[in-house]
């Protein structure tokens, strides 16, 4: 052990001569000593009592036994203090003598103190007669022990000074060579009960239960000592110091040479030792902190005692020793001059200093080692100063590359202890790179849980290549474009990406998902299609809702499954705009010619473009086109399908969908393109059929048709027929010397084909032709009979037929009716008038809607007779209206 000299030595001298050494311990051979409140007693073999104060000066000197003192003891908790004495009066008779240290006003300015008690040593069933040899008292002054040559153990117990009770304990055996009572709040009560040959713990409190520590090996007299502040009792042997728990031995300590005396004083252990034939050695050790405190050699030793903070060491010649300890920061001065900073830790430790004294030594012990090159050695000791000091001056000195391991470990236990900045954990991750150890990098990542500057953190990472660390961070940060980036462009781990995806709000998703749509689309359609349509369809809140036609461009090569994606988000949301409706139309028209293989072939190829039309169709292929045609009509025919009529028109003729096509036509009012199909086609039985549903509000396709019939080589005679047939009807109206020019214009054709024509063109005229003649005739006459009325009436007088019931005065109308004066009120005829009134309010609406053009060109275009409507009108007196105005 280090040897060291913490404690100043000083030789006891006289108060009133200086120089002079004290004399009184010549006077006296101490037999035993004992520290008594603030005073020191001694004991000698006469049975004298000595009481010293500080300075050693005597305050008691009395005579106590008639033959020798044996053993003095100072209960500490017991109020009043005493101090209980064991001797004898009479030899080989013990007896306890208990003395009070109060000065009452009898003893006051005397030399004896007063006697409290006196106990007898004597008990049935113990051996007589009996040696004193030792003694001991429970702190409270609850029990005392005594022990004997004959190796009796007796007990004072009960109230030892108004009624003590002896109990024997032990009747014989071995000499007891020391007794010690051991208890604190944290142990039960227990006696130490130490022979030369046996070391036992008797439980007092539990019926002096007896457990046997040392069979073999005891101690000797002035041997043992109790180290309250440990809990245990240290026993000095010529081979070592043995140290006993109150139920079991505990380590030793490897001090040899032969043991004369075992003291303790604060935390420490004093040895006397035998050095020679008349010279002691007196050692003082740190059990705790493994030093050795102070040691000199002296004469024999007779008694040695602590009090007031010192150790006072008696010889047997009379010279007295004070052995002052140093003051801590002394002690710390010295163990660090000699660089010994471990022991000036464990010491300031033991002293119960500041975390940030302590640390200051961490400090310079620390310092010390990196400067002699031990940089583990060093960094142990900088981490415990975590916390104190600080991190940057610790940094500085691991900074370079050969030291970056040992930078690495204190940067983890800075992060450890949660004091660690965003540079601290940042350079963490960086010497973890630099050092290659994935593991450690991998192991910090998950379980930190610490604030850093996590950009920087996975910018290290992925740029050390550490796909994964970097990842695991930026998913526990959130960083979504850090994790979305190292996952589909480093890891190419698709799956991964689209599922992180699907956990973020819909605004995110929207955003990666135009990022890496296409390659999400391409690894994991039918998982990215679903994600896709929750995103546009009633899974999404409206305010959050994407168009479908924003995603369009991710199905270059998947036409299937954005047939898929259309179609369920249509199904969900048909409000939809006419992109997403005319590439659902063309999908449905395209997609059965995209075979496995072809899209297959794409992939491979980078090929784009739609896979042109197969000269044969698979049966698979063909059910598929008809289901598919069949939800194309649907979607032309829905009502709120929003589509570009002349972009599904286009696409139509570019897959041959007639049917489609025609109901665009037809919708478009196209109809000229209808019969312009057919004829391409040559289907010639819906092209007449087109003329029939089309030709009442279009005349023109009916000369269409005709000319296209007439132009052709073979006679169609059935095809002309069923025309000049449906021509005919009042309203085509189409002028028959039109027919007759478009048919006469080829000459391949028979006159058989219009002869039938013709002759119920000129029966039909000659019929209008009598007809008008029959009519012309009527409205001649009818015309001749109200001339001839008017004329009668403004010429000739006209005679009335009143009834005889008409009383006078009468009024008499024109229309042969006669009413009494009083019974009209107008000069109208009450019968007649309504229906004059009537007739004149359809001339002014005549009148009026002469001279609404809107509704005469309406009437002009929605009419098969347009001269009619121009007759009609000039009837109702347009000219007469324009003239006026």
């Amino acid at each position: 052990w280090n040897r060291f000299v913490f404690f100043d030595s000083e030789r006891l001298k006289e108060a009133s001569e200086e120089d002079t050494p004290i004399k009184i311990f010549k006077e006296f051979e101490a037999s035993t000593t004992c520290n008594a409140d603030q005073s020191l007693a001694f004991g000698d073999k006469k049975g004298v009592i000595r009481m010293f104060e500080k300075g050693m000066k005597i305050k008691k000197n009395f005579q106590a036994f008639k033959d020798s003192v044996v053993s003095i003891v100072h209960p500490k908790e017991l109020s009043p203090p005493v101090i209980i004495a064991l001797g004898h009066d009479v030899i080989n008779y013990p007896c306890i003598k208990i003395f009070s240290l109060e000065d009452d006003l009898k003893s006051k300015g005397s030399e004896v103190m007063p006697l409290v008690k006196e106990i007898q040593i004597v008990s049935r069933g113990a051996s007589s007669p009996q040696i004193a040899t030792s003694l001991a008292t429970m702190d409270d002054g609850s029990q005392i022990s005594i022990g004997t040559q004959q190796g009796s153990v007796f007990l004072v117990q009960g109230d030892i000074v108004r009624r003590p009770q002896v109990v024997l304990l032990r009747a014989s055996g071995p000499e007891i060579t020391g007794l010690h009572y051991l208890s604190s709040a944290s142990v039960t009560p227990s006696l130490f009960v130490l022979t030369a040959s046996s070391v036992d713990s008797i439980f007092i409190k539990n019926r002096n239960q007896k457990v046997s520590l040392e069979k073999e090996m005891g101690s000797s007299i002035n041997c043992s000592v109790l180290d309250t502040n440990g809990n245990r009792l240290l026993v000095g042997r010529d081979k070592a110091v043995y140290e006993y728990k109150q139920d079991v031995k505990g380590i030793c300590f490897g001090f040899d040479k032969n043991k004369q005396r075992v003291e303790w004083h604060k935390e420490y252990l004093i040895l006397v030792t035998k050095d020679g034939k008349r010279s002691h050695s007196v050692t003082v050790y740190d059990l705790k902190n493994k030093f050795i405190a102070f040691g000199f050699k002296t004469d024999p030793v007779a008694s040695i005692v602590s009090q007031w903070d010192s150790i006072y060491v008696i010889t047997e010649t009379g010279v007295a020793f004070r052995l002052s300890e140093k003051d801590l920061q002394t002690k710390m001065e010295i163990l660090q001059r000699k660089h010994l900073y471990s022991l000036a830790i464990a010491l300031a430790s033991s002293k119960g200093k500041s975390e940030e004294y302590i640390n200051a030594i961490y400090k310079k012990s620390a310092d010390h080692k990196q400067t002699k090159g031990d940089y583990a050695g060093a960094m142990s000791d900088y981490l415990k100063t975590i916390g104190f000091l600080e991190p940057s001056y610790v940094i500085r000195k691991f900074l370079d590359a050969q030291r970056i391991t040992h930078l690495a470990t204190y940067l983890e236990e800075l992060n450890a202890q949660n004091l660690a900045g965003k540079e601290h954990t940042t350079l963490l991750l960086k010497c973890y790179t630099k050092l290659k150890q994935p593991e450690k990098l991998e192991k910090f990542i998950e379980g930190s849980i610490t604030d850093f500057d996590v950009d920087a953190a996975i910018e290290v990472c992925h740029k050390a290549g550490h796909y994964k660390q970097a990842r695991t961070l930026s998913e526990r940060a959130k960083h979504h474009e850090w994790y979305l980036r190292i996952t589909f462009d480093d890891l190419k781990a698709t799956p991964e990406g689209l599922k992180y995806i699907q956990n973020l709000s819909p605004e995110l998703q929207k955003r990666y998902i135009m990022q890496y749509g296409r390659v999400l689309v391409e690894a994991n359609p039918e998982e990215t299609t679903v994600l896709l349509s929750n995103l546009c369809g009633r899974k999404t809140p409206k305010a959050s809702r994407t168009p479908a036609d924003d995603f369009l461009h991710l199905y270059l090569s998947k036409p299937r499954y954005l047939l898929k994606f259309l179609r369920s988000v249509v199904d969900e949301v048909p409000k939809q705009s006419s992109i997403v409706y005319n590439m659902l139309f063309d999908l449905y028209l395209s997609v059965h010619l995209n075979n496995s293989a072809s899209e297959k072939r794409i992939e491979e190829n980078g090929d784009t473009k739609r896979p042109q039309k197969e000269t044969k169709l698979t049966e698979k292929q063909r059910k598929e086109r008809e289901e598919n045609y069949s939800k194309a009509m649907q979607l032309l025919k829905s009502q709120v399908a929003v589509y570009d009529e002349n972009q599904a028109l286009i696409t139509a003729k570019k897959y041959k969908f007639e049917k489609g096509m025609i109901y665009l036509y037809e919708k478009l009012r196209l109809f000229g393109e209808i019969l312009q199909y057919y004829m391409e086609t040559g289907n010639h039985r819906r092209l007449i059929r087109a003329c029939m549903n089309h030709g009442t509000s279009d005349p023109d396709l009916w000369l269409q048709a005709l000319k296209y019939f007439a132009a052709k080589p073979e006679p169609m005679e059935d095809e002309i027929a069923q025309i000049l047939e449906h021509i005919q009807d009042p309203g085509v109206n189409i002028a028959p010397l039109m027919v007759l020019k478009i048919l006469s214009s080829h000459a391949s054709k028979p006159f058989s084909v219009v002869k039938d024509y013709v002759m119920s063109i000129l029966q039909r005229e000659g019929d209008a032709i009598e007809e008008d003649e029959r009519a012309i005739q009527k409205f001649q006459k009818e015309t001749i009979d109200m001339r001839k009325e008017i004329e009668d009436l403004t010429t000739k007088p006209t005679t009335f037929m009143p009834s005889r019931d008409l009383m006078l005065p009468a009024i008499h109308f024109l229309c042969k009716h006669s009413y009494h004066e009083q019974v009209i009120g107008s000069r109208e005829c009450p019968k007649c008038a309504p229906e004059y009134r009537s007739v004149m309010e359809i001339k002014e609406q005549v009148k009026q809607s002469a001279s609404q053009h809107e509704l005469f060109f309406k009437m002009l275009e929605g009419s098969s007779d347009g001269f009619g409507v121009v007759a009609e009108y000039f009837g109702r007196g347009i000219l007469e209206i324009e003239g006026k105005k």
